[in-house]
């Protein structure tokens, strides 16, 4: 047996790349196969209605088997049900609802738990990649609530002084922070700022990631044909 397995921590597969590389059509082969279950780890498929240029793999019903009624997809629980599989985390939430990291987090370890239950194997399958290391690094990241009157500040202060503003404040706060922190994104350095104040903790606490992966994890990286 192979000593740098922990067979203690659960058993995932994880298909990154691009978009229209080919992950969903995989992911489905791989259920099949395996006895899987797909989580989505895509920030844009959560959205209902949302299925212009987010490439949800509903074009892959398999009309005789999974039944669509009246154009929508037959569910089991939370579950979409394509070609037979179960899929997660797609059309979870509403699109003027807020939908964070946080969020994604505790809605995937839940189906990792509740796929495991039933002796299936995960299969994470998306292009966010924040999403996935996340999830596989341990990232700790509270379920912040967004705050409007906070937000309308940072973003008045951005339009009058650029990013660079923000940026230097949150650095100098917490300096770790310069690794990861997209300075140039008004809307990662505002939810930085939203995240610290909240929690009263540094960014690169609630970033900091464990030194081993969470899962015994089989990564598959797809690219452009």
């Amino acid at each position: 047996m192979d000593k740098s397995v922990d067979t203690r921590k659960s058993k995932i597969i994880v298909i990154v790349g691009p978009t229209a590389s080919g992950k969903t059509a995989l992911a489905i082969r791989l259920a099949k196969k395996f006895k899987g279950e797909i989580i989505s780890a895509d920030s844009r498929q959560v959205y209902r209605g949302m299925d212009i240029g987010t490439d949800k793999p509903f074009d892959s019903f398999d009309f005789a088997q999974d039944r669509p009624a009246q154009g929508k997809p037959k569910k089991i629980g939370n579950a979409i049900i394509i070609r037979g599989i179960s899929h997660h985390l797609i059309d979870v939430v509403e699109p003027n609802d807020s939908f964070t990291l946080g969020h994604w987090l505790e809605l995937a370890k839940k189906a990792i738990t509740e796929i495991e239950q039933r002796n299936h194997i995960p299969i994470i399958a998306g292009g966010t990649g924040l999403y996935i290391s996340a999830l596989l690094y341990g990232f700790e990241i509270p379920v912040v609530p967004p705050n409007p009157k906070l937000r309308k500040k940072l973003e008045a202060e951005i339009k009058k002084y650029g990013t660079k503003r923000l940026a230097k404040k949150i650095l100098q706060k917490d300096p770790q922070a310069a690794v990861f922190l997209d300075t140039k994104n008004p809307r990662r350095l505002i939810r930085a700022w939203e995240v610290m104040e909240a929690t009263g903790k540094k960014f690169s606490q609630i970033r900091k990631r464990s030194a081993q992966p969470k899962y015994n994890t089989l990564i598959v990286g797809l690219t452009l044909p």
